[in-house]
């Protein structure tokens, strides 16, 4: 739950400059703690939660959100989307949808980190389900179409899963809730293009799951 915090805390501060990734994945993330002590932040069970720092790395690709449009990719997924853009586009719905690309991105590494970290295997002959991108990218884009109840039970069904379960169940599921929201947040910016209520970094962190 501190790693999550602090990973949305620093791509808060970064949406709120003006900049959007672009690049997010598990190996952006990274740990350390005040005194710099390796034995503190090398593990997140030995790691006290105030603590902990989480820092974003891999700004090789980032960009003003203002200049979003200007990379032709940028405007091809947001087509996917059913959004059209011009280049030099600075609407709002632009610079939505560039922050939405982070938070999805984001939503996924929580995902992939979660399943790895708090998988509790009884034994060493007992097999770890897969949790590779490409796997988890198919069980919630393909077989359960982005419904994260039925991912849910899926999980849960997973005795190895146990521990991630009761956390993400905290007050009323909370923690789903906050996946779900960043995991769909490319489709939430489209549906609200010009909304200044949408699903951001900031918001998401006072969700009652960070709550103590």
């Amino acid at each position: 739950k501190g790693v999550m915090k602090g990973a949305l805390e620093a791509l808060a501060t970064v949406h709120d400059a003006g900049i959007v990734h672009r690049s997010i994945g598990r190996s952006s993330l990274v740990m350390t703690s005040p005194t710099q002590d390796k034995r503190e932040a090398s593990s997140v069970y030995s790691t006290r939660v105030s603590g902990l720092r989480m820092k974003l790395t891999d700004f090789g690709f980032s960009d003003l959100l203002e200049d979003s449009t200007d990379d032709e990719e940028f405007v091809l997924r947001a087509r996917a989307f059913g959004l059209s853009f011009k280049k030099g586009d600075t609407s709002l719905a632009a610079t939505n949808f560039a922050m939405s690309e982070d938070l999805h991105a984001l939503g996924f590494v929580f995902l992939g980190l979660l399943l790895v970290s708090l998988a509790e295997l009884p034994n060493a002959e007992t097999p770890m389900p897969a949790t590779d991108e490409d796997t988890i990218q198919k069980l919630l884009s393909e077989i359960f179409a982005q419904d994260f109840q039925a991912f849910r039970e899926y999980v849960e069904a997973e005795d190895v899963w146990n521990n991630l379960v009761k956390l993400l169940d905290e007050k009323d599921g909370a923690g789903w809730t906050v996946l779900e929201a960043l995991y769909t947040a490319r489709e939430k910016s489209a549906e609200n293009k010009n909304s200044l209520n949408i699903v951001s970094a900031r918001s998401l962190l006072s969700n009652p799951f960070f709550k103590d």
